[in-house]
Order: C-alpha cells, then sequence, then structure tokens
C-alpha cells in the first residue's frame, strides 16, 4: 500500500545571476547568487516528474542526485536574506500544481511580500523533494508487491532497506520544514483562507503522514519475515491512525485537492487495519502455541482469533464486491487472498468453538496497542 502522487515543478525562468548588478552586494553575495542560480537550476530539472521517470527507467537511483539537491535546500533561508535586506526585490516565482485541483500554475506575483514568496519557494521545493524520492521509491516497491503475492517467505530485505534509504531521503526535509513551520513561515498559519492548498499546513502536515505511512509500507515487511508480531501489530497501528488523521484533515479542504487523494487514504486504512488484526490473530496463535497465557486465557486468546477471522472473510468480501475498484483496494484483496486466507482455516475452524465467549472486537485490539514507526529510527 504505498502512496504515489506527480510532483510539482518548478516552471519560471528566474535567473539569479541578473541580479549582482544590484547596488550594494559585496563580492560574497555575488558569489552567492551564482551559486543559488546553478543550484536552483539542478533541483529545478532533476525533480521534475519525467526526469524521476526516466531515472527509474534506467534504473538509477535518485540518491545519486542527493548532494546536488542538498545545496539548494541548504540555501534557502540565505535566500530569504539576501532579498529581503540587500536586493529588496520580489521574487517573480512560478510552480506547476499537482494536489490542487482547481489550479494548474501557481505564481508568487499574487504574493504580497517578498518573505511571503520566499517562504512560497521553500514549501514547494521541499513538496518535490518530497514526492520526487518517495516516486523514484517505485522499483522498490513493484519488486515488493510482487513478492508479497507471489513468494511471501521469499522477499529481499535489502532492496526493502534500500526503498527505505530513498524515500526517508524526501521525507527528512519535509519533517524539518514542519517543525519550524511556525517560525519560519508564520504568515501560512495567519493566511490560511487565502492559500492555494499545498501552502496550507492541513495539506503539508497530511503529505508528511502519507509519506510516513509509506515508510511503514517497507517497515513492515521486515518484522513479518522475523516473525515479530507484536511489532507489526505497532506499526499497523500506527499506520491506521495516520491514514484516519489525514482523511480528517483533507476533507476539510476537499473541494480543493484531487480526489484520488482522499482515496487513497480510506483503501490504505482498510488495508492496514486488516493487516494488523492478522497479526493480532498470528500473536495470538504464537501465544497459544507456547503457552503464554498469562496474560489471557486460552479461551479468550481463540474467540479473538475468531472474531478477527470472521472480519477479514467479510472484509474480502466487501472489497471484492466493489464496482469499479481503485488499484490499492485490488491489492488489499489480493494480500488477503493470496497471503492471509490460508492461515485463517485454524481459526475459522478449531476456534469456532469459542465464538461465543465475549472479547474484545478487533479494532478494539488494534486501536488500544501501542504505536510503531520507521520515522523512530531516523530520529535518533
Amino acid at each position: 500500500m504505498f502512496f504515489v502522487h506527480e510532483t510539482p515543478e518548478i516552471i519560471d525562468n528566474v535567473q539569479f545571476i541578473k541580479l549582482k548588478s544590484k547596488e550594494g552586494l559585496a563580492q560574497e553575495d555575488q558569489q552567492f547568487l551564482q551559486e543559488l542560480e546553478k543550484s536552483r537550476s539542478e533541483v529545478k530539472y532533476i525533480l521534475t516528474h519525467q526526469n524521476i521517470k526516466t531515472l527509474v527507467e534506467n534504473r538509477v537511483s535518485l540518491l545519486t542526485k542527493k548532494d546536488a539537491l542538498d545545496n539548494y535546500l541548504k540555501t534557502n533561508v540565505d535566500m530569504m536574506r539576501l532579498y529581503l535586506i540587500k536586493i529588496k526585490e520580489h521574487p517573480r516565482f512560478s510552480y506547476k500544481l499537482t494536489i490542487n485541483k482547481k489550479q494548474q500554475q501557481y505564481k508568487t506575483e499574487s504574493i504580497n511580500t517578498a518573505e511571503e514568496a520566499c517562504g512560497c519557494e521553500i514549501v514547494m521545493v521541499r513538496y518535490m523533494y518530497l514526492l520526487g524520492f518517495n516516486n523514484s521509491a517505485t522499483p522498490h516497491v513493484l519488486r515488493l508487491r510482487y513478492s508479497m503475492l507471489s513468494t511471501p517467505n521469499n522477499i529481499d530485505l535489502n532492496d526493502i532497506q534500500e526503498g527505505l534509504k530513498v524515500v526517508s531521503a524526501g521525507w527528512m526535509p519535509f519533517q524539518r520544514l514542519c517543525n519550524v513551520m511556525d517560525d519560519l513561515l508564520h504568515f501560512l498559519v495567519t493566511k490560511q483562507q487565502q492559500l492555494i492548498p499545498e501552502l496550507k499546513m492541513t495539506t503539508i502536515f497530511s503529505f508528511k503522514l502519507l509519506i510516513e505511512c509509506n515508510m511503514n509500507f517497507f517497515y513492515l515487511e521486515t518484522f513479518r519475515l522475523q516473525k515479530q508480531y507484536e511489532s507489526m501489530v505497532r506499526v499497523c497501528k500506527s499506520s491506521y491512525t495516520k491514514l484516519i488523521d489525514a482523511h480528517n484533515r483533507l476533507s476539510q479542504i476537499k473541494d480543493e485537492i484531487h480526489p484520488e487523494i482522499l482515496e487513497f487514504c480510506l483503501s490504505g486504512q482498510k488495508y492496514f487495519k486488516v493487516y494488523g488484526i492478522w497479526s493480532i490473530l498470528l500473536k495470538n496463535e504464537s501465544d497459544i502455541l507456547f503457552d503464554r497465557t498469562k496474560n489471557k486465557s486460552y479461551t479468550i486468546l481463540t474467540a479473538e482469533c475468531y472474531k478477527i477471522a470472521n472480519q477479514i472473510v467479510q472484509t474480502a468480501q466487501e472489497i471484492s464486491s466493489i464496482k469499479n475498484i481503485n488499484e490499492y483496494d485490488k491489492f488489499t484483496l489480493g494480500f488477503i487472498q493470496n497471503v492471509i486466507n490460508p492461515t485463517l482455516q485454524k481459526s475459522l475452524s478449531v476456534y469456532s468453538q469459542s465464538a461465543k465467549q465475549p472479547c474484545q472486537l478487533p479494532d478494539q485490539l488494534l486501536v488500544q496497542a501501542e504505536s510503531l514507526d520507521y520515522t523512530d529510527q531516523l530520529k535518533q
């Protein structure tokens, strides 16, 4: 279950090099402008949708371009300083938009101050970074999805780790953006109603959550191979609640954004919910096998297994009845049919004797679990 969305793009022809003739610029400022011109041009080209597609087709990792891309991330604040203090010129940036369904382009000419225009640049470039690295991990996603459905016990952990490395490279600058939003881009908070959706806090935070769920999609499989059922439950719980949060936030601006974004939030909830309660079932069966019944009796464990198995069967029936089923739900259905269903026989037959035993519902068991995210490792 992996969210892919087209990257925004820089489409202006702003040339910082022409500003070198401005009065009051020291030699180091002129050098800075020259470097700024080069690094922004690299970002503009490397992070286009077409170039990322070409890199993927040629099996070239976007990580090989990371140093060049990082150069521009490091100059954004200096760029604001130069514009505001010395040049006093309003930046005329333009972007191709991909989240906004009402508007395909956005120009900073419509923004009141140079500070706000530079703030817009900071946000848009980090969207490009976030989605560019995310989308460049597609080959790893496709290989993992194929393995999950055809050879679920023979998954390449090294490929998973490489996929995580690629996606997290784009997530980290976006995470830092969220952390400093109030200090650096306070105007975004005060002008929420007038802003395009890309610049609204609700969209920025929601996209951070979506990409965190993408990383958890990879992370989850590392635990399944090692039969670490408790960790599987925790990763699913975290992803499930993140997608509920993202959907609730984005629903507030549903008329402004492309509907497939909300569609992923709903489909992703189904996937991580099914995966999560199945992980609880596997953990219960392991506890029964090794007689770990101190916290829960055998009867309670088997009753939970029976209810979980029945809910999974019901979910599969509901998904299969969808007329215009999307690709996300198709994958969830395939995962249930190919991977989960073969493990449910014991719960549906042997444990049916505990069907009437009072116990918590599968959804309650999942929500009560603690959370675990791949990003926990990145924050250490």
